[in-house]
């Protein structure tokens, strides 16, 4: 049988005349040497479950080296490898996304009313010295302590006993800083021991503008972003600590500000009509300057699709013409990275500003997924192909649930946007916590300038023999779907079996098609296993 070229790389948006292509719930990877076939589909990750905190989803997720830390509800939450959560603060909010960001020592949250701080409890530091004047002690660090008056250390090892405690302290210098103990400990410490810094939550008030929309880090700087285009600094590394004195205005336009966001040694500040770009300057009153020139007319459509993807930022943009578009930052410039079909496709849903977005890498491919709450619907670009596909969950064609992404420990973790599951994303697992994930590709358009044809035999180069054991996928089943009208329309379901476990040998093959001028075949799979399409064969005649 000949090689049928069915397979390509485009969709369907604006005509089925011109294209009826779609592939759901696969990745396409281009392949340089061709090999058996120049252009592979695998199956995109799916989901297993981490834990839950119940019926609502999670509002904003970050990590550090060893704790992953989530806002739910009203609620700050530490969780470990084990999954095991310990509340940590609240906040005075319970709905709508948070944006966090993490300095080093402080994580920090905006949450559209007010700012927060989680101080991590950290490892211990040494002591030069302690010295007292009754019952106040004076500690001199061996390095520079970073500390701000208010935060909470615990003290050990020092003799005399009296210098140990837990202590609020008022920071004096660069390396020191004094507390005040119970009792005069009558001399100065002759074992200095350590400290460490105990976790504390607290709501940011000092110099602090109200209502940060978000947060971001720079330069040792916490930097906070709110909604009439003003932005504001902290001290550095102590997000805690902001001189009312230190912020700047978007100037470029009077459109207010949506994110903020560091990338590149830059803080790019982005509105609903411009973005703007800062560079550290080193000045003494603002370090912060507005990179003149530099500025993009184009407005963020949807704050929630930003996201760092591929070493560059992407989002939901606008151009002054009107048209919104899925974006990519190079340098000082957006270039668009959805297709004309898929920018047909995405102005025509009602609502397109709650949009929000994830990126991760699965197998050396850069994946952005962008997700249509009100439309329900959900599309996923992979840069390596420059293939856009839809991604479903359920066989009713809802979304993914992927909502948020945080890497932790090395796996790629996600929240659902519907419920409180938070994931482990995977390319080895073939269901989303079980629901089956529908693998879909409709072809090219199939026919011969315009005459009939006879088609007798199809096959479908699967990658055969991945059955399961026991249950649903023990004989996997591959569906084909008929259109002989250009894919407007399609016949009954033609099931046949994609070979049981250990049948490497199973062919794909479909029998005795008809006639027609135009063809378009559906392919789809709904059993839980490994997914690989390479080729298609097809014996047919041209007839008169």
């Amino acid at each position: 049988m000949p090689l049928a070229p069915l397979f390509g790389v485009s969709q369907k948006g604006k005509s089925f005349t011109a294209t009826a292509q779609k592939h759901t719930g696969l990745y396409a990877e281009i392949v340089p040497d061709r090999d058996k076939s120049s252009l592979v589909f695998y199956n995109t990750p799916g989901l297993t479950l981490d834990y839950s905190y119940g019926d609502t989803p999670v509002r904003g997720s970050i990590a550090t080296d060893d704790l992953k830390y989530e806002v739910h509800r009203g609620t700050l939450w530490s969780v470990n490898n084990a999954g095991i959560r310990t509340a940590l603060g609240a906040l005075a909010t319970t709905t709508g996304k948070v944006r966090m960001s993490f300095n080093g020592r402080q994580i920090v949250i905006a949450d559209g009313t007010r700012a927060y701080s989680y101080t991590i409890n950290q490892t211990a530091q040494p002591i030069a010295t302690i010295t007292n004047a009754v019952t106040v002690a004076t500690l001199t660090t061996t390095l520079a302590h970073g500390r701000s008056t208010g935060d909470t250390v615990i003290v050990s090892g020092a003799t005399p006993a009296a210098y140990n405690g837990t202590f609020v302290i008022t920071v004096t210098g660069a390396n020191t800083f004094n507390y005040t103990m119970l009792s005069n400990p009558g001399g100065n410490a002759t074992v200095v021991g350590s400290y460490t810094v105990s976790s504390s939550f607290s709501v940011i008030t000092s110099g602090l503008f109200q209502n940060p929309i978000d947060v971001t880090y720079a330069d040792q700087y916490s930097i906070f972003a709110f909604d009439n285009g003003r932005w504001q600094i902290s001290s550095p590394n102590d997000a805690t600590t902001v001189d009312a004195l230190d912020f700047a205005n978007a100037e470029s336009n009077p459109d207010g500000l949506l994110r903020v966001i560091a990338d590149h040694g830059e803080v790019v500040l982005l509105g609903p009509q411009t973005v703007e770009f800062w560079g550290n300057t080193g000045a003494q009153d603002f370090p912060y300057a507005n990179q003149r020139g530099a500025t993009l007319e184009f407005g963020l459509v949807a704050p929630s699709s930003l996201v760092k993807y591929n070493d560059s930022l992407a989002g939901l943009f606008k151009s002054t013409m009107g048209q919104s578009q899925v974006m990519m930052m190079k340098g000082h410039a957006l270039a668009p990275i959805s297709t004309p079909e898929l920018d047909y496709i995405i102005n025509g849903y009602a609502t397109i500003a709650d949009a929000s977005a994830l990126s991760y890498m699965v197998g050396g491919h850069p994946f952005y997924q962008i997700n249509f709450p009100s439309a329900g619907k959900a599309w996923l670009f992979d840069s390596q192909s420059n293939l856009w596909s839809p991604i479903e969950s359920g066989l009713t064609g809802g979304r993914s649930r992927a909502e948020i992404r945080t890497d932790y420990l090395n796996k790629t973790r996600v929240t659902d946007f519907e419920n409180g599951n938070v994931y482990t994303l995977s390319p080895d697992v073939y269901t989303d916590n079980g629901s089956p994930i529908p693998r879909e590709i409709i072809s090219r358009h199939f026919f011969s300038d315009a005459k009939r044809v006879r088609v007798d035999v199809l096959q479908i180069e699967f990658e055969s023999g991945v059955g399961l054991i026991t249950g649903q996928g023990q004989d996997p089943q591959v569906m084909m779907q008929i259109s002989k009208d250009g894919g407007h329309t399609y016949g009954n379901d033609i099931w046949v079996s994609a070979g049981k476990i250990g049948e490497y040998k199973y062919r794909v093959i479909w029998r005795r098609l008809g006639v027609g001028r135009d063809w378009v075949f559906k392919f789809r799979v709904t059993d839980p296993i490994k997914i690989v399409i390479t080729n298609a064969y097809m014996d047919y005649s041209v007839l008169k």
